[in-house]
């Protein structure tokens, strides 16, 4: 039988029972502790249980690399977002998908080098990064790529914390945007029509493109009203 502290997550104490039934319906209990596991093990399990829980209730992908780069804890959220049924499959990567169909893409849709895809797992401080998943037929999945290095007590590198967000639907939804905003501008510009806005907190007047030509005038005016 396993014991522990209410104020603890992990057992700190093993007792060995053996039950010896007695007459009239009563039992005989004896009990002697078992080897006790080291306070220092015991506290560690403790982080350990802690640490994994934290990591696997977390809302975005977690990855945990070796000073190797290589995968050896992750969340049920980056296992998904890289297109794997379940963290054991992402055990032991040192790329984020092993599917040789995705492409590693930047932001602005060119694939990543050879170098570039290195870096990703260089155990190294590394700016925060928006990574694109292009796969054949499927729509891009984008990811916010962050990483923090862990360091043991000499300060030399021993892994590091990946962390990635799924971007994919606000990038999208800004795209999508921008090419509404470009397809009007060249419906009114041939139409020969112009826009303004004016922010009257602010005192200011923006002209689309068009307006600018046909009027004459700069991109913002202060102070534009009646002019």
């Amino acid at each position: 039988m396993s014991v522990r502290r209410y104020d603890r997550l992990a057992t700190n104490q093993s007792l060995h029972l053996t039950y010896v039934p007695l007459p009239e319906g009563r039992l005989l209990v004896y009990s002697h502790e078992m080897a006790p596991t080291s306070s220092a093990e015991a506290a560690l399990r403790e982080s350990e249980d802690r640490y994994r829980t934290l990591v696997q209730s977390m809302p975005v992908g977690v990855l945990l690399r070796d000073r190797n780069g290589l995968v050896i804890e992750a969340n049920d959220v980056a296992a998904k977002l890289v297109g794997s049924s379940s963290p054991a499959e992402v055990i032991g990567r040192r790329q984020l998908t092993d599917d040789s169909t995705v492409e590693l893409v930047s932001e602005d849709g060119v694939a990543l080098s050879p170098t570039e895809r290195s870096e990703l797992r260089n155990i190294s401080q590394q700016p925060v990064v928006v990574v694109g998943l292009r796969k054949p037929n499927q729509k891009t999945q984008w990811l916010r790529r962050g990483s923090s290095v862990l360091r043991d007590e000499a300060g030399e590198p021993r892994g590091m914390v990946v962390t990635l967000i799924d971007l994919t639907d606000r990038i999208e939804a800004q795209r999508a945007l921008k090419e509404s905003a470009e397809k009007l501008e060249q419906a009114m510009s041939a139409a020969r029509m112009g826009t303004w806005e004016y922010d009257l907190d602010r005192d200011e007047g923006g002209w689309s493109a068009t307006a600018q030509a046909l009027f004459k005038v700069s991109s913002m005016s202060k102070g534009a009203v009646g002019h």
